[in-house]
């Protein structure tokens, strides 16, 4: 072959390898063009041991290439995710970049008479009761919402819609519904489907792709339902899904057997811890019990899922009783550093990046802070959203380099 030739196939070879990293470059929003009056130690927004995620990124990658169908996140956390203001930023980000696999994992948060995500609404003929992690019902234990919601009809039903019926993107063909195992007649009344059973659980593949559907129980046993999981299951992409109770600790989660029984049916590539708000309530925990409780949490999981990597992320900046920020949420934030540092764990530093103790009283004056100083005004959670976000891209474009 000439040498001209030669150099040119090379050059080729070069220019495919080089233009395919940068098609895989992520090129996300800046928190600080999106809120440039907040004071933030951006040097700091960064995933710590971020190799721990190569091979989530690995998958990432394939994802991008057409070679794997979707990826599983799965949130866990407290109030801060509950009404899922700050989460809804990550997957809509996440999402734009590496498709829509679906809405993820939802739950009937108004028939268990908690608050919950605003872009949807669940809704019944008859009358639902709930339970939560934090004030649970012995003879309701709690599933893999944190939550249940049952009925004392034994025929009842369930509705669901998207509050925004013009989005597009909110479609899904693919309904699964986690619920007591005694129920054996649940059916869906609309839109026309195909009822199968996969792993365990019902599933219906929807003929053609909806934004609500309608479920009816007709056993002789009282239904409680722990959520549904909404995919689009011909598009390639990203789940997320979002696991948020009010109060909630990692203790709690550890203590709920129905909750660890059935996580594993999210099949979750990642998994995201944020807690330690309720924890810091507590002055008399020590950094060891902490770290404890963060590790039997971490080994459950590998346990059912030993490819899983994970991010942990120290909780944000609070008030102690609306006094003063809250000392203890430093040492537990350094807990997490430990603890991660120690395991080779990724974690997102949250309370570093707010410029912690001394950053409580700048988020407090931009108004980020809600009424309570613990919890945070929607602002305040997109804030946190789309920190994260690109966190977790910088990470990212590092890899695909």
């Amino acid at each position: 072959m000439p040498i001209f030739k030669k150099k040119y196939y090379f050059f080729l070879l070069f220019f495919q390898v080089f233009t395919g990293q940068n098609n895989l470059n992520v090129k996300y929003k800046s928190t600080d063009s999106i809120f440039p009056k907040i004071k933030l130690n951006l040097d700091k927004n960064v995933i710590s041991n971020s190799n721990h995620l190569l091979p989530l990124f690995q998958k990432m990658k394939q994802l991008k290439c057409d070679s794997l169908q979707k990826i599983s996140f799965v949130h866990i956390g407290d109030s801060h995710l509950q009404a899922d203001m700050l989460t809804a930023i990550i997957r809509k980000e996440l999402q734009l970049y590496f498709g829509n696999a679906g809405r993820g994992f939802v739950f009937p948060y108004q028939l268990a008479k908690s608050n919950g995500p605003n872009d949807y609404i669940f809704s019944s003929n008859y009358i639902w009761k709930g339970s939560r992690l934090i004030k649970k019902n012995i003879d309701m234990p709690c599933g893999i919402s944190g939550f249940v919601a049952q009925s004392d009809f034994t025929n009842t039903n369930i509705n669901f819609k998207f509050r925004n019926t013009t989005d597009s993107l909110q479609k899904f063909d693919k309904i699964t519904i986690l619920a007591n195992k005694e129920l054996k007649s649940i059916g869906f009344d609309n839109p026309p489907h195909r009822i199968h059973i996969e792993n365990d659980l019902v599933c219906t593949n929807l003929i053609t792709p909806s934004m609500e559907f309608s479920v009816s129980f007709s056993d002789k046993v009282n239904p409680k339902v722990y959520g549904f999981v909404l995919e689009n299951s011909k598009s390639r992409g990203i789940l997320y899904h979002t696991i948020g109770v009010n109060g909630a600790k990692f203790s709690d989660y550890n203590e709920a057997n129905l909750f660890w029984e059935q996580l594993p049916k999210l099949n979750g590539d990642c998994y995201i811890f944020s807690m330690g708000t309720n924890e810091a309530q507590n002055f008399s925990l020590t950094q060891e019990n902490f770290i404890a409780t963060i590790d039997q949490s971490i080994n459950r999981i590998k346990a059912f899922n030993p490819n899983a990597v994970f991010i942990i992320t120290t909780p944000p900046v609070s008030y102690y009783r609306k006094k003063y920020p809250n000392k203890k949420l430093k040492e537990l934030s350094e807990a997490i550093s430990i603890y991660c540092n120690q395991n080779n764990i990724a974690f997102w530093d949250l309370f570093a990046v707010s410029n912690e103790l001394k950053g409580a009283k700048e988020w407090r004056k931009q108004q980020l802070l809600g009424g309570d100083l613990v919890h945070f005004t929607k602002k305040g959670y997109e804030v946190q959203g789309y920190l994260l976000t690109e966190a977790f891209l910088k990470s990212w474009n590092e890899f695909v380099k």
